[in-house]
């Protein structure tokens, strides 16, 4: 891809942060992440069932069934039409401080010590649930505040508080890992998806519209032309001999000519004007308006490739025609395929002249 192309994916990148594709991650992730949490709550429930006396069930069955509920709840919520990829970051965001709940009302209950493992799970599982920076703070910090709390509550010799702190550490660090992974993959996604799209639309060489991303904007001109009663144009523009400079010099010769002569082109419209590459050689501008002369066209063109190429042996030289319709009546085809004549009306008027002299 050329650096048209490249400067295009990078202004994209820069202009929304991926603010928007950590959102639908996050849309897409909670749900399935929330229900595997519940299960997972319900399980530790089962197994206190199993496990436990049933003086210490009914406590230890409500510190894993209640964030079950929750987190189901959550998963839910996801799925529902209240939940959209701005705010999904925010209920997921929640649903990993409900998930750091349980060890804390464990401890906070019973004051005795719970296995290190099952609370560094539930931490370090807070970072799949997290994509923006904002909100790895907040379930930092809240990370700490349990685990102070919870060494707070429970009568821990200075080895065991070392280990407790220990593991705050890995799990903070598994956490904070986990989510650099998961924005890096987005990233990855978003741009794979953007190049995609781009080069839908775009031609890979020059990084202008090609023939499907023309139609496909050349439509809403159209319809913009019909509405304010305006006039559109369309300027064909053929390179001059590119198969003798493919012949003599090489393709990669070719191919800058191309690139140069699509440069000099797109300095030479407005704003709101397509620029497309039709075909291998082949050059189209679509505007409002009556157009600008193909005389003009083709002296502004063949002065920049000139200069561009270094007043090399390959002159770099257009055939332009114009075709201007009113917006009723105009659609892309048939301006294309009137500029099309027009330029070939031209080129054998200039030879028949030359011929002459």
């Amino acid at each position: 891809m050329n650096d048209r192309a490249s400067d295009h994916l990078k202004r994209t990148d820069l202009s929304n942060g991926y603010a928007e594709e950590y959102g639908e991650a996050a849309l897409r992730g909670l749900p399935y992440i929330a229900f595997l949490g519940a299960a997972l709550y319900a399980g530790f429930a089962i197994f206190d069932v199993l496990t436990h006396s049933s003086e210490e069930m009914a406590w230890r069955i409500s510190v894993s069934v209640i964030p079950a509920l929750a987190l189901l709840a959550v998963g839910l919520i996801a799925r529902s039409r209240l939940t959209n990829s701005r705010n999904a970051p925010t209920l997921a965001l929640c649903a990993g401080i409900i998930g750091q709940c349980a060890p804390l009302a464990t401890i906070a209950y019973s004051r005795h010590e719970i296995d290190l493992v099952y609370f560094m799970l539930i931490m370090a599982a807070g970072g799949a649930l997290l994509f923006r920076r904002i909100q790895l703070f907040v379930m930092l910090a809240t990370s700490v505040i349990f685990f102070g709390v919870s060494i707070g509550l429970l009568n821990l010799s200075a080895d065991d508080e070392g280990d407790w702190l220990a593991a705050m550490v890995v799990a903070l660090g598994l956490a904070l890992a986990i989510f650099v992974a998961q924005r890096a993959a987005v990233r990855r996604y978003a741009d794979a998806e953007s190049r995609l799209s781009f080069l839908a639309g775009h031609d890979p060489l020059t990084g202008l519209l090609n023939r499907n991303g023309l139609e496909i904007r050349s439509s809403a001109l159209i319809a913009l032309a019909q509405r304010e009663k305006r006039s559109v144009f369309a300027v064909f523009i053929d390179i001059n001999g590119l198969s003798e400079i493919n012949n003599v010099y090489g393709h990669l010769a070719g191919d800058l000519v191309i690139s140069e002569i699509a440069v000099a082109t797109s300095r030479l419209v407005r704003a709101a004007d397509l620029v497309a590459r039709w075909g291998g050689d082949e050059i189209v501008i679509i505007g409002l308006g009556e157009g600008p002369d193909p005389d003009r066209v083709e002296a502004v063109i063949r002065a920049d490739v000139t200069i561009a190429l270094q007043n090399s042996e390959i002159d770099g030289s257009v055939s332009a025609g114009l075709s201007t319709l009113e917006g009723e009546s105009a659609s892309a085809s048939a301006l294309i395929h009137l500029a099309d004549a027009h330029m070939y009306e031209r080129r054998l008027l200039r030879r028949s002249a030359q011929k002459l002299t």
